[in-house]
């Protein structure tokens, strides 16, 4: 029968009936689920396959009947999964069959399957995988327990004895060779998941070592007998997807996991960039994504380090991101908590100059002490009041023994080139989004011309400098200092601090008829870029981005129209 939108039906037998009839009619494996006011029929694939198909009926009151309200047939599950039970069948029967290699990566097998539309998740390529081998091993086991008897027959025979004669202890024996055989393979899976691997890239953190060493007396990790099961066939998913991230990147980076806590960073950025690594968070709806961010030369953040975290506590991930650091310098905003956590972890960092401003306004409201305090934190020795508990060194700069470029007087920092959407989608997909996009956006940043000298900076130079030659003319109202280029030294102390030509400097070169840019440290060089390598996510997956639909409306007291960008794993 056919069926389409705005057909109405008197009862809701009959509009059930249509429904499975036309689901039936085109080979629609379904799921139904009523409400009180819809009817709507899901294909089974909806969970596995990412399918979109679906028939939704609502009930009209006014009427007394229902109506087909919206239908969409567009079918992304396999044709051929119908001839199997479930979806594990049909990967290891197809999928295998299609590929014909045994040891392709499970992310190969899920991008292939997403580049014809079908959507598919790794942990269920990861189940059915395990499961051909567990048949594969099954199978042999069996075929060599039946080999092993049928020589024993042989030998006995030969020998002249009676079968039957020791048959109990024979049991034993192929007991004995049964529990080997089951050791064997132990063996042999655990050496797969290992091979061409380092210790110290690819590191699963143990229940003694975790505790021990990370969360003493955790609560996460009382586990009864069956979720200890389930968080072990968890952590053999991570290490599998963990040891596919560290082999196509070809040890470029290293990776920390412990459940759904999984922690990477890329020891290559700290020796290119300012290795001074500033701390971001974002919620996830069951979890938190927290960066470890470098600064380029144009002060735009890189991600260093990343930790994905689900169904575990915030405070327990953000100490599990932070020892799994290497010894690094870090930056942060105000937060009472994580000041907490890192000086509980015993690593050195700085507090940004603006947030605490902005921390102490919103105590007094009082605009006219915010200039004292960014003076005092930046060139002043004076403990802050509304600071006591914390230690003066974590917010004066000039108890800093370590140079900074003024990266504690930059604006709050936002990772806006992983949208926000990306962190409602599922565990995998969501670590793999955040791969794909920080590379993206690295890629585009290596797409630079140079023109001149002065093209091989950014704005964060560029300002700095025309600000200074446009103050050359107040030269008489400045005290005299000595500039020695050569060694880009400047006594009032801001041209070896920045490393950018200060006015006294620009002064100088201008005497001379230099071009200030050749002044400038390599550091804020674009020509950083081709250094930072990139790096490769383990499901080559397209991401769409599209508008929302919804907008706000543009009226009085309303801001105007906007798009929110979200993303779609294609």
């Amino acid at each position: 029968m056919n069926l389409s939108v705005n057909d109405i039906f008197d009862s809701k037998d009959e509009i059930i009936k249509a429904m499975k009839d036309f689901a039936d009619q085109n080979n629609i494996k379904y799921d139904l689920q009523e409400t009180p006011k819809s009817i709507s029929l899901f294909c089974q694939g909806k969970e596995k396959f990412g399918c979109d198909c679906f028939i939704t009926s609502n009930y009209r009151k006014k009427d007394n009947k229902f109506i087909v309200k919206k239908m969409k047939l567009i079918h992304k599950c396999p044709t051929s999964v119908t001839d199997f039970g479930s979806t594990d069948d049909f990967i290891k029967n197809e999928i295998y069959r299609t590929i014909g290699d045994a040891e392709v990566r499970i992310g190969d097998i899920v991008s292939i399957l997403h580049n014809r539309g079908i959507k598919v998740s790794y942990n269920s390529v990861w189940n059915a995988m395990r499961k051909k081998e567990n048949d594969y091993d099954e199978d042999k086991e069996n075929g060599d327990q039946k080999r092993s008897y049928e020589e024993e027959i042989k030998r006995r025979k030969v020998g002249g004895d009676d079968v039957n004669n020791d048959n109990d202890n024979f049991k034993l024996d192929h007991k004995d060779h049964k529990e080997k055989g089951d050791l064997n393979h132990n063996i042999n899976h655990n050496n797969n998941h290992n091979v061409n691997l380092k210790r110290d890239r690819y590191r699963p953190l143990d229940d003694s070592k975790f505790k021990s060493n990370f969360f003493e007396d955790s609560e996460i990790l009382k586990w009864d007998d069956s979720d200890f099961k389930k968080f072990h066939d968890l952590n053999e998913i991570i290490a599998e997807y963990a040891k596919e991230f560290v082999d196509i990147n070809s040890d470029k980076i290293l990776v920390h996991f412990y459940g759904k806590l999984f922690f990477y960073y890329v020891p290559e950025y700290s020796k290119v960039l300012l290795p001074v690594c500033e701390i971001k968070f974002y919620k996830r709806k069951n979890g938190i994504v927290i960066y470890g961010l470098l600064y380029d030369p144009l002060f735009e953040p890189v991600v260093y380090s990343c930790l994905i975290s689900e169904d575990i506590d915030d405070i327990l991930a953000f100490k599990f991101f932070i020892r799994s650091h290497p010894k690094i310098f870090f930056m942060v905003e105000y937060d009472d908590i994580l000041i907490e956590i890192l000086e509980e972890c015993k690593v050195d960092f700085f507090i940004k100059t603006r947030d605490i401003c902005n921390y102490i306004y919103s105590l007094d409201n009082n605009k006219e002490n915010i200039e004292n305090i960014w003076n005092n934190c930046n060139f002043g020795n004076e403990i802050i009041k509304q600071l006591e508990n914390v230690n003066p060194k974590r917010y004066l700069k000039q108890k800093l023994d370590k140079e900074i470029l003024n990266i504690n007087n930059l604006p709050e920092c936002d990772v806006d080139f992983i949208m926000y959407s990306v962190y409602s989608l599922n565990y995998f997909d969501c670590i793999n989004a955040i791969h794909k996009l920080s590379n993206d956006n690295l890629k585009n940043r290596k797409r630079f011309t140079i023109t001149d000298t002065k093209s091989l900076f950014g704005n964060n130079v560029i300002t700095r400098i025309e600000r200074n030659y446009g103050n050359i003319g107040n030269i008489n109202n400045m005290p005299f200092y000595k500039v020695d280029l050569i060694n880009q030294i400047c006594d009032c102390g801001k041209f070896q601090e920045l490393m950018i030509p200060c006015v006294h400097a620009c002064i100088k070169i201008k005497e001379e008829k230099g071009d200030p840019y050749n002044y400038v440290s390599t550091v804020y060089s674009k020509e950083q870029y081709n250094k930072l390598v990139e790096i490769i996510p383990v499901l080559n997956i397209s991401l769409k981005l599209h508008s929302d639909k919804v907008q706000i409306r543009k009226g009085p007291g309303r801001p105007k129209k906007f798009s929110i960008r979200e993303v779609d794993v294609m």
